[in-house]
């Protein structure tokens, strides 16, 4: 059953269709700076952004980032919530200018619970550019092997020794486009809270124009939901999902501000809801099944940090994307996509700053 569906799957229609998804991005990523190499040169206020023009930032971090499948049925039964069963990793990575570059492999000292949740296998690669008054975020993830975060609660208790229910057999497969448009680009700096290139020295805000697209395909050899789990609240059989297609397209128009404390302290905080278009194509063990819709849906991101000449530090995230449950008959399944990290980091010079 899994392999028939994936074979309707548009992007599992071509051999290695996944990196050459990574190659358009990557060749629409370039192409989209050089068209605002004006912007990316532009002046800025003084008064309110300092340019680290000839500078390189280098970090270290933390990163937890993962996606969450979580089913809901309507009638007051325990949610079911699956994970992947991913450590915090840790990483390096510097910037220039707008563009850098960073690796993260698990954090060695976290521990792991194999045995507990079962292991999963991830494939996460980024691409993020910082203009001045555009940014882009290209994404792909593919997870392998989930857990039920919630065993106990849902579904009781299971064999001896068992602690959580496991499904290695679950994939999903995310690629997301975001684009974001900062008009105050002169007096608002998102460089200066997520990459530190910049320096915000004054509060200031800017009103942020954010078109975006989502793509999750969902994969497994047997239903989501638990067979006891299944029998014990009696699920129809049309309910109980193995695989889906589910594209998110919109536009959002939200508001970024920054707030600077004592010179060198900074709270930034933007808040984008938006109209979306959302479609998808549920299968079950015997079925499949069309849909769509218009939602509103909300992205939030936020960071907070101390920014000195040679000094910063900080954490932030990006949360609440795509959040808003896809309906199918009496039970919903929800994608949240989640991510977030802690940084400490320096500047040095590659030329006299000017």
């Amino acid at each position: 059953m899994r392999y028939l569906f994936q074979r309707k799957c548009l992007f599992y229609q071509l051999p290695g269709a996944r990196w050459l998804f990574l190659v358009l991005a990557m060749t629409f990523f370039s192409q989209a700076i050089r068209a605002q190499k004006g912007l990316l040169n532009a002046d800025v206020n003084k008064d309110y952004i300092k340019v680290y023009s000839e500078f390189i930032t280098s970090r270290f971090y933390t990163l937890n980032e993962s996606i969450t499948l979580k089913i809901v049925p309507k009638d007051g039964i325990q949610d079911l919530i699956y994970y992947p069963n991913i450590s915090t990793k840790v990483g390096v990575a510097s910037f220039y200018k707008w563009y850098g570059m960073g690796v993260s492999v698990r954090n060695p000292v976290s521990p792991h619970e194999f045995v507990e949740k079962g292991e999963s296998s991830i494939i996460d690669v980024r691409v993020n550019g910082y203009g001045r008054a555009f940014a882009l975020e290209l994404s792909y993830q593919d997870y392998n092997g989930l857990y039920l975060k919630n065993t106990e609660d849902a579904m009781g208790s299971l064999l001896p020794g068992e602690v959580y229910y496991k499904r290695s057999d679950i994939t999903l497969d995310a690629y997301g486009a975001i684009l974001y448009y900062i008009p105050n680009y002169k007096k608002h700096s998102i460089r200066a809270s997520y990459i530190q290139t910049e320096k915000q020295l004054k509060s200031s805000g800017s009103l942020m124009i954010v078109p975006s697209f989502l793509y999750v395909n969902l994969n497994a050899d047997s239903s989501l939901i638990p067979k006891n789990y299944a029998m014990q609240h009696d699920i129809p059989e049309d309910e109980k999902i193995v695989g889906g297609d589910f594209y998110t397209m919109g536009l959002s128009l939200g508001y970024s501000y920054t707030l600077i404390l004592f010179r060198d302290f900074y709270v930034n905080l933007s808040m984008i809801p938006g109209l979306f278009q959302r479609s998808r194509k549920f299968e079950t063990q015997h079925a499949s099944n069309k849909d769509s819709d218009l939602t509103v849906l909300w992205l939030g991101r936020g960071a907070l940090g101390y920014d000195s000449e040679y000094f910063f530090a900080g954490a932030g995230g990006v949360f609440g994307y795509n959040n808003a449950p896809f309906p199918e008959g009496n039970i919903s399944y929800n994608f949240a996509l989640n991510q977030f990290r802690i940084w400490i980091g320096t500047r040095f010079g590659v030329k006299n700053q000017k």
